[in-house]
């Protein structure tokens, strides 16, 4: 093999498993690099040569996001504007398995993700284990836009330190889904670093808006342990949970539970300010709806309990 061939090979390779995401959502695949015919080559100065190292602005394949990333950005550009106004876009496991494929692969990269502080895994309350999957900058944004808030609010600038300190130390420490109580305590407490009585004091102010803003949120399993959570994540739960309901109810009022998506997409939910397609996605990735191809396109059913 020509040396330089490899990585050629290992980005086209990864451009064709990202086509099928692009493609599904009638978007563009990225750009792809110009070949350079063997006439060309010819005539290239002798310092240059085919094997060199690609330029800065070149596409590589460390750049090209993996397909489960691929696909979070797809639905985070797909997120409706009205839910997503006080809080941060997130994707839904079940959505994720509409795009990819193979599951296998999207479990073991949002893994990965997590552990690499890209993703931030947050439970959804209220509903028995489920997870949003956010990007990790949208959500550090959103703390931004909470102190700020909190400035003009009038917050004690050594109490709003904590929501710095949140962002910027514990959430790179800590990938999982929850933090113990004295494991908080010490990471706020190094970056506090006043006398012992005061620092004391402001911890326990710093702990108290982490919770009243809605970034944490106390662990019912555990009482000493705190989730991470997404402020605002309420009145979105309830309309997922809305949602799926009334997806379900208007395709079993009918004679036969199904319906083309097209039509389906056209009707306004009542309960829910997510949209349709969100619902369609989350419903096709847990099971409950089946969508074939026929020749009028694409048909949703529900998926019948033995």
């Amino acid at each position: 093999m020509i040396p330089g061939n490899k990585g050629r090979m290992m980005r086209d390779n990864k451009r064709k498993r990202l086509t099928r995401i692009y493609d599904d959502e009638g978007l563009q695949e990225p750009p792809n690099t110009k070949e350079i015919s063997a006439p060309e080559a010819q005539q290239l100065p002798e310092n240059v040569h085919l094997d060199d190292e690609p330029a800065e602005d070149e596409l590589t394949a460390d750049a090209i996001p993996c397909d489960t990333l691929a696909a979070i950005l797809l639905l985070k550009s797909q997120f409706p504007s009205l839910a997503s106004k006080n809080t941060v876009p997130f994707a839904l496991r079940s959505q994720l398995y509409t795009i990819v494929n193979d599951r296998t692969i999207v479990d073991r990269e949002l893994d990965t993700l997590r552990l690499q502080n890209t993703l931030r895994v947050v439970k959804l309350t209220s509903m028995q284990d489920e997870y949003a999957y956010l990007l990790t900058e949208d959500y550090v944004a959103l703390i931004s836009r909470i102190i700020t808030e909190q400035e003009e609010k009038g917050t004690l600038p050594e109490v709003l330190s904590g929501l710095a300190t949140f962002g910027d130390i514990l959430l790179p420490d800590k990938t999982g889904i929850d933090i113990s109580h004295d494991d908080l305590l010490r990471h706020l407490q190094n970056a506090s670093g006043d006398g012992k009585e005061v620092n004391r004091k402001v911890v326990e102010a710093q702990l108290s808006l982490l919770l009243n803003v809605g970034l944490l949120t106390r662990h019912t399993a555990s009482r000493d342990r705190y989730l991470f959570a997404m402020p605002n994540a309420g009145p979105l739960v309830r309309a997922i949970v809305a949602g799926r309901k009334e997806v379900m109810g208007i395709l079993s009022r009918r004679r036969h539970p199904e319906m083309f998506v097209k039509e389906l997409e056209k009707k306004k939910l009542r309960d829910s300010r997510m949209g349709m397609q969100f619902h369609i996605r989350d419903l096709l990735g847990s099971g409950q709806l089946l969508k074939s191809t026929t020749t009028s396109g694409p048909l949703l059913r529900i998926v019948k309990k033995l």
